[in-house]
């Protein structure tokens, strides 16, 4: 009797064994089925507005809480239809790290009026001459009021850059710059997030100017020390680094790829935007220097083939902002940027 005893006790505790290593092998399947590979997830979100004036408005909302929007001493203001005077003022918004609204000429639109009114500025930075802001303007905001302005994009852009200097460095260099076509808005907008990253740090800033049509005729070689864009759209300067393609898609994606292999830095976001239509791309520069992203461009209704192929490969990447109403970035272009990884 002692012996069945012994065997009734022994299978018993054999049997609960099996029972839990079963338990434990449907809980590891269980576990292995919920497990989502995070590399292959993309959070897509999308600001847009009615127009770029509300599309400036709502990315300054996105970027500035309540409570920060409170502190916000100034605010930079330029032309909603130069996008020169957009990409120097969005520099100068992100060293700053206030907001960059947009207006016209002669009227200051509704939407950006009403977002300057519930703030407490004490300045407003305007970018641009005259001919892009008139005096009008001026006498509409009341406020203190600084003009930074040349006679031409490349004399505005020195403008800023030397306000930039002023405020975050202790030098400018006078020998050396980066440069971009001063008629291409599509390598200017890629452009000033790694300008702004690859001078954050450090005690001389590289200035960024648009060439014209005047500097392009003449030499500046042993200036240049960055240059954006192919040969056909900035000239051979014997510049130390070249970002290009063979179309602005595939530039914008070597400017991106430039943060790890120039600067060492991993960026975790990326912008998109229209790459045919800068309207509501100007106010894009904020938006990724304080996201840490890249800036890249698509046609309006099918992702670019260049563009899909680098955030499919660069498992760093885990958020994707569209800039831009469905006119500009189309439902369809959202749809395969959420399922890029799921094919």
């Amino acid at each position: 009797m002692k012996l069945n005893r012994t065997k009734l006790i022994l299978m018993s505790t054999i049997l609960t064994m099996s029972m839990v290593s079963l338990s434990d092998m449907s809980l590891a399947d269980n576990s292995r089925n919920n497990f989502k590979d995070e590399s292959k997830e993309l959070n897509v979100t999308r600001i847009s507005g009615k127009d770029r004036y509300e599309t400036a408005v709502n990315i300054n909302q996105q970027l500035f809480s309540s409570d920060e929007s409170i502190k916000l001493k100034y605010v930079v203001l330029t032309s909603g239809d130069s996008f020169a005077d957009a990409i120097s003022g969005g520099l100068l918004a992100s060293e700053y790290n206030i907001p960059i609204v947009f207006t016209s000429k002669e009227r200051l639109p509704e939407i950006t009026n009403s977002y300057l009114s519930n703030l407490f500025i004490n300045k407003v930075y305007i970018v641009g001459g005259e001919s892009s802001i008139s005096k009008n303007i001026e006498d509409k905001l009341g406020q203190r009021l600084i003009r930074l302005s040349g006679q031409n994009r490349y004399e505005t852009a020195r403008m800023v850059n030397l306000e930039i200097k002023d405020l975050n460095y202790k030098y400018i260099n006078g020998d050396l710059a980066a440069v971009y076509n001063g008629f291409n808005f599509s390598d200017a907008i890629a452009a000033s997030p790694f300008i702004y990253k690859y001078n954050k740090g450090k005690e001389t800033m590289l200035p960024l100017y648009p060439l014209t049509k005047d500097l392009m005729k003449g030499s500046l070689d042993g200036i240049v020390e960055i240059a954006f864009g192919g040969k056909s759209s900035v000239p051979d300067y014997q510049e130390k680094i070249r970002f290009s393609g063979r179309d602005r898609y595939q530039t914008a994606v070597s400017i991106a790829k430039g943060f790890k292999t120039n600067l060492n830095i991993d960026i975790n976001t990326i912008i998109i935007t229209n790459g045919e239509n800068y309207s509501d791309a100007l106010a894009s520069t904020p938006l990724a220097t304080k996201n840490n992203a890249a800036i890249l461009l698509t046609k309006a209704n099918k992702l670019n083939s260049d563009t899909k192929e680098y955030i499919r490969n660069n498992r760093d990447i885990k958020n994707i902002i569209i800039v831009g109403g469905e006119n500009s970035v189309s439902k369809d272009v959202e749809k395969e940027l959420k399922e890029i990884r799921s094919l």
